[in-house]
C-alpha cells in the first residue's frame, strides 16, 4: 500500500493538518494473484483497493486540496489509465466559516513483488522470499545489425 502511505505523507506535508486530523485506510481490497516472472523476482499479485482519506477540520482552499491530490497522482500513479481506474471521488462537509471535513476516495492498483532472500518471511516455490521491488536490468549499449555498438 505504498500509494496509500505516499499520498498520506504528501497530504501531511502539503496541508497545515496534524496527523490526528488525517485518517487514511484501504477499503474494498481485492487481491489478484499473478505469479508473473520478472527476471530477478516475481510479481505474486496485484492489490486493487479504494484508498480513503478523511481530512478533519481542513482550513485550506477546496481547489488547493483537489489540485494537490491531482498533482500527486500525476507524479506517482502514471498507470491509472492502463488499469482503467476510476477518477477520485470527493465529499465535503462544511463545519463552519473556516473549516470543512473532506473525504477523498481513490482507486489504486499496486503490484506486489517479491525477491529471493534466504531469510525472507515468505515461502513459495520451495524458496524464501521478501517483499521488495524487483530490480530491472537497463541496457547500457545496443548492438546494430552490422555488429558495432551504439551508445
Amino acid at each position: 500500500m505504498r500509494l496509500l502511505q505516499g499520498l498520506t505523507r504528501h497530504l501531511l506535508d502539503s496541508t497545515n493538518l496534524k496527523r490526528e486530523n488525517i485518517n487514511s485506510y484501504a477499503d474494498n481490497g481485492e487481491l489478484i494473484t499473478s505469479g508473473q516472472d520478472l527476471g530477478h523476482g516475481i510479481e505474486v499479485a496485484r492489490f486493487k483497493y479504494d484508498a480513503v482519506f478523511e481530512l478533519e477540520r481542513y482550513r485550506g482552499s477546496a481547489m488547493d486540496i483537489l489540485a494537490t491530490v491531482t498533482g500527486w497522482l500525476i507524479d506517482n500513479d502514471p498507470d491509472r489509465e492502463a488499469f482503467n481506474l476510476a477518477d477520485p471521488e470527493i465529499n465535503v462537509e462544511i463545519n463552519d466559516n473556516d473549516t470543512a471535513d473532506v473525504e477523498i476516495e481513490i482507486e489504486f492498483n499496486e503490484s506486489i513483488q517479491i525477491v529471493e532472500d534466504d531469510s525472507g518471511p515468505i515461502r513459495a516455490w520451495g524458496k524464501r522470499w521478501k517483499v521488495a521491488d524487483v530490480p530491472i536490468d537497463t541496457a547500457e549499449s545496443l548492438v546494430n545489425m552490422e555488429g558495432s555498438t551504439d551508445g
